[in-house]
């Protein structure tokens, strides 16, 4: 009997990752890179030809929901821009994200088997962080549940109005 279950997206990933055109890229150990802000986004040109870019961030949306919520932060940055023209940056950014699902396909959630029977505890974190966004200065907030030590509920959100 498995002593763990382990829930990912390694081969809907795959696919994803085959659709745009990033199957053998190279791996990339984190998925954005610390630099970019809004004013390089603002300052960085336009691309003319059409991108994937909303086709992308609905791919990386799902995989969210299933089982990869720590992509969260990074597709909520690049979701605000979904409708304004698609600047270089965001997309070079977006393709950083796939190096790194490419480095992480296997990542998922995993449920261990429990040594004792004593009642299991829900653990919740909660966090935010005040006028975060530098475009809006909109505050963000966001928290999580834990069963059986593994990642149930999550949710990561900003403000609707400024605080």
């Amino acid at each position: 009997m498995p002593n763990q279950i382990l829930l990912d997206q390694s081969a809907y990933l795959a696919r994803v990752l085959d659709r745009f055109g990033m199957k053998d890229c190279k791996p990339s150990k984190t998925p954005s890179d610390s630099k970019l802000d809004i004013s390089l986004i603002e300052e960085s040109p336009e691309i003319t030809e059409h991108v994937p870019y909303r086709e992308l961030i609905g791919c990386l949306m799902y995989a969210i929901m299933g089982t990869r919520p720590d992509l969260s932060a990074c597709v909520n940055f690049y979701s605000r821009y979904q409708d304004k023209p698609v600047k270089r940056a965001l997309w070079t950014g977006l393709k950083k994200l796939l190096r790194y699902i490419k480095g992480t396909i296997n990542y998922g959630l995993v449920f261990v088997k429990l040594q004792s029977v004593s009642p299991q505890k829900l653990i919740c974190y909660v966090d935010a962080s005040w006028a975060s966004d530098l475009n809006d200065r909109k505050s963000t907030t966001g928290y999580l549940f834990k069963v059986f030590n593994c990642l149930i509920v999550w949710l990561r959100e900003n403000a609707n109005q400024l605080l």
